[in-house]
C-alpha cells in the first residue's frame, strides 16, 4: 500500500511543473528567481511571476532536470 502511495504522489509532483523558475535579464546580467507558496498553487504562481518578467524582456535559465 505504501508503494503504491509513493508512485502516485511522485507522480503528482513531476506533473505539476517547476516549482522554481530562474530567469536574467540579457541587459544588466541580473538573475533573479520566480517561486510560489508551498502552501496555495506553487507551480501556477511560479509560472505568473515568470511571465512577468518574460514581458519586461528578461529570459528563463534552462534548469537541469
Amino acid at each position: 500500500m505504501n508503494k503504491i502511495f509513493i508512485l502516485i504522489t511522485t507522480l503528482f509532483i513531476t506533473s505539476c511543473g517547476p516549482t522554481v523558475i530562474m530567469l536574467h535579464n540579457p541587459e544588466t546580467r541580473e538573475v533573479t528567481k520566480c517561486t510560489g507558496d508551498p502552501l496555495g498553487m506553487p507551480v501556477k504562481e511560479a509560472r505568473i511571476c515568470a511571465e512577468g518578467y518574460e514581458k519586461m524582456g528578461w529570459e528563463r535559465i534552462e534548469q537541469k532536470k
